[in-house]
């Protein structure tokens, strides 16, 4: 991700990446191509490697031709969701959304009381929240995330019969 160059949502370039991502439903190199060779099979299984490498997830083929096709994948880079755009020339990014002052996971008292309510879980909605979410970026989706282990550990502790 070094490499990567940055184009901004408000260019025309980026808005035609940014387009072409969300006009895309392939995700397979079957969804474009009838046939293909194991040079594109294994350029492909690159690109879903670079996704995962980089906790990215939803990757489409944004265009294809006869011989190259492109990909994109959402990801977060710094607190910021971005758009990964991946062709034969090279690799880009484009920051979809900026990050939010208020939204970030570092405000200490914020972190003291989560921390707080993350400990009065018992350790099976604990394991289940630790595997489901190890990719939290935001307080928001912090705060989602909790509410949802907040009601599944009642609802655990309910059929156990505990309070």
């Amino acid at each position: 991700m070094a490499n990567w160059q940055k184009i901004n949502s408000t260019t025309q370039r980026g808005e035609r990446i940014v387009s072409s991502y969300n006009n895309s439903s392939a995700t397979q190199l079957w969804h474009v191509y009838g046939t293909y060779s194991s040079a594109k099979a294994r350029a492909y299984q690159d690109c879903v490697d670079l996704c995962n490498s980089v906790n990215g997830y939803d990757l489409r083929i944004t265009g294809a031709c006869s011989n190259f096709f492109s990909v994109g994948f959402i990801f977060v880079k710094d607190g910021i969701k971005c758009l990964a755009y991946i062709t034969h020339c090279g690799d880009y990014y484009v920051p979809l959304e900026e990050a939010k002052p208020s939204d970030a996971l570092n405000d200490e008292e914020w972190f003291k009381d989560f921390e707080k309510r993350y400990n009065a879980l018992d350790p099976v909605t604990k394991e289940h929240l630790a595997k489901a979410c190890p990719h939290i970026t935001s307080r928001e989706q912090a705060e989602g995330i909790m509410q949802l282990s907040e009601v599944f550990n009642i609802l655990f502790k309910l059929e156990k019969g505990t309070n």
